[in-house]
């Protein structure tokens, strides 16, 4: 099952990398909205599997679409610093995740900072 969601992630990647005339006729946000959609079946095949990293990785990329096409990613990094914080061993400072966990932590902090603030 990993290499079906493998293949959802491969195809969002390409989504956003698309050029042509197929893709030049597509507006950037039915772009980014696509590749959403990919990475989500991505990420729910990567939590069914407790693939915690990966399926954080997929919530990035989904928080990056989002934050692209102008939608709001505050939910997308609370999911991506709460399956990062999955890894077994994730908290220790012997994991070499650990900046990353610590990076999504911050980021989806001072997000929910500033959309409470402003």
């Amino acid at each position: 099952m990993d290499s079906e969601a493998y293949n959802y992630y491969n195809k969002a990647e390409e989504r956003l990398k698309a050029t042509g005339c197929l893709f030049m006729c597509q507006s950037k946000n039915a772009r980014f909205e696509e590749a959403i959609d990919l990475y989500e079946r991505a990420a729910q095949l990567y939590i069914r599997n407790k693939n915690w990293a990966e399926a954080g990785q997929c919530y990035e990329k989904i928080a990056d679409c989002q934050k692209k096409s102008g939608e709001d990613p505050l939910r997308s990094y609370e999911q991506a610093s709460y399956y990062f914080c999955q890894v077994p061993g994730s908290i220790s400072n012997n994991n070499k995740n650990n900046k990353e966990i610590n990076k999504y932590l911050l980021i989806f902090l001072l997000t929910k900072f500033i959309h409470i603030n402003y």
